[in-house]
């Protein structure tokens, strides 16, 4: 993220969830994850099988259409640097990303009142 603080004489930008001087955050950053909920047996032989998933015992992530589902967590702008950092740590330390999930994505909403959008 970039603030803007010609100076740098601030120790913290006065604006939480600024990003370039024009653009404000709309409540936070949303992560989205696709996961398969119930992974099916590996189409290799089983030595490939437990060498690719040793946690599942040759487990892959694919199904059909209805075996997905999608998970969201928030990062909201306006809680503070060490609580946005203990979440993530969470995430990490709890596997919140794995080899079930399919799709990433990472969604944040702007407002931009120099040219009155929303990107």
């Amino acid at each position: 993220l970039h603030f803007k603080n010609n100076q740098g004489d601030l120790g913290s930008f006065p604006y939480p969830g600024r990003v370039a001087s024009y653009n404000q955050i709309v409540g936070g950053i949303r992560l989205t994850k696709t996961q398969v909920i119930q992974p099916k047996a590996c189409r290799q032989s089983e030595t490939l099988r437990e060498a690719y998933d040793t946690k599942n015992g040759g487990l892959c992530p694919h199904g059909d259409e209805d075996a997905f589902e999608e998970v969201s967590e928030y990062l909201l702008y306006h809680e503070r640097v060490e609580t946005i950092r203990e979440h993530l740590k969470n995430l990490s330390s709890t596997f919140w990303i794995d080899q079930n999930t399919t799709v990433m994505d990472v969604n944040t909403l702007y407002y931009n009142a120099h040219e009155k959008a929303f990107t």
